[in-house]
């Protein structure tokens, strides 16, 4: 699941779907729809597996969903069937979530969805109540893209419950047995014809995210790395090795290099600030993809987790993965025999939406509030 552009091939690919696991999960006939299901009344994170475009709507109005709460971020010809049928309110229209760039940013797009800011323009802002989002995510065509899709649903199960989003995740019926197994581990409720359901393949998403991890090192990108840094000690050389990695970049995209220095420099910070020195940077660009990796000598476990919580607070831990993840395509960690890696991973030849950008300028502001609040205090 390597970071690719369009067409790209090699070696980048066969070494991520070695490390994907998405041979192992298969949909089991009880994970479906079941006659008799009980309907439950509060969907949080459902799977809707629909036939064609009038399924789909007809699935969402034997739920109760309609009006003001719902937001469609679906294929543009569903939109229209789905809008024709519930839109009364109008329904907001959105981008479908663009899950094999960078599934974390498509996450923290749902989640902003919730935002005062976001609510003010609809029908029900003075009502308040849980935002409704039905996504169709484009699964694509390869088991790299559907670990992606994967990643993204377990992620999006992991981090609903205590949220105002409700989600709906629809996908084709024939969706490929790999990702269909993954769907029904991932939602604890499914939408049926007869409304909503409680699913019984229903499992733990860190597991899931675990089982979709690489649990090895990959393979290295071909060539001479562009930069190899080892043995730093200290935190007070992360400024200097950042202007470093900008500059050994500087043939790359401003937009792609700028979110994937901010991604190192998150992935950095928390090598010294929760790992243990020396620690080591190595850098490559080719074929339209940048590569980094960072490696501390601490005996932490990887978290499959980290980094795909939204965080409020800059205090808290993870906050720092959770940019570095919309800031680059694909983030990894594992443990050698000296300690823990972490691999970062970005496409530079394709067309880039501005998800780091945002991400960015919101940990900006989160933390010149923190350090605002602290000068006022002192």
């Amino acid at each position: 699941m390597a970071a690719r552009g369009p067409g790209q091939t090699g070696h980048h690919r066969s070494t991520r779907r070695a490390a994907t696991g998405l041979g192992e999960r298969t949909a089991s006939p009880g994970c479906g729809p079941l006659p008799g299901h009980r309907p439950v009344a509060v969907i949080g994170h459902a799977a809707l597996l629909y036939d064609d475009p009038l399924d789909l709507a007809d699935r969402l109005a034997a739920a109760g969903a309609s009006g003001g709460r719902l937001v469609l971020a679906c294929d543009p010809a569903h939109a229209a069937v789905v809008g024709a049928r519930l839109g009364d309110p109008p329904l907001r229209r959105l981008a479908r979530p663009d899950v094999h760039t960078r599934p974390a940013a498509a996450l923290a797009a749902c989640h902003r969805l919730t935002r005062p800011e976001a609510r003010a323009d609809r029908p029900d802002a003075e009502t308040g109540g849980p935002v409704v989002a039905v996504l169709e995510p484009d699964a694509g065509a390869e088991e790299e893209d559907w670990a992606r899709a994967a990643r993204f649903e377990a992620a999006l199960d992991l981090t609903v419950p205590g949220s105002d989003l409700t989600a709906v995740c629809a996908y084709p019926a024939a969706t490929p047995e790999p990702l269909l197994g993954f769907l029904l581990a991932t939602h604890p409720f499914l939408l049926t014809r007869s409304g909503r359901a409680l699913n019984p393949g229903h499992t733990d998403p860190a597991g899931v995210l675990g089982e979709l991890g690489p649990h090895r090192p990959t393979a290295a990108p071909p060539g001479e790395p562009r930069l190899h840094l080892r043995g730093s000690a200290t935190i007070r050389d992360l400024d200097p090795i950042r202007r470093r990695v900008v500059a050994a970049l500087d043939d790359v995209a401003t937009l792609v290099r700028t979110d994937f220095a901010a991604a190192v420099n998150e992935i950095l910070t928390n090598a010294y600030l929760h790992g243990r020195p020396p620690v080591d940077l190595t850098l490559w660009a080719g074929d339209g993809v940048v590569e980094c990796r960072v490696s501390d000598r601490g005996d932490g476990q990887p978290d499959p987790t980290a980094g795909y919580r939204p965080r409020p607070s800059p205090t808290r831990a993870g906050a720092g993965l959770w940019l570095a993840r919309q800031a680059c395509d694909d983030l990894d960690i594992w443990r050698t025999a000296d300690g823990l890696t972490v691999r970062a991973a970005t496409a530079t030849d394709r067309h880039r939406q501005h998800a780091g950008a945002i991400a960015r300028a919101e940990t900006a502001r989160s933390r010149v509030a923190l350090f605002t609040r602290r000068a006022s205090v002192h």
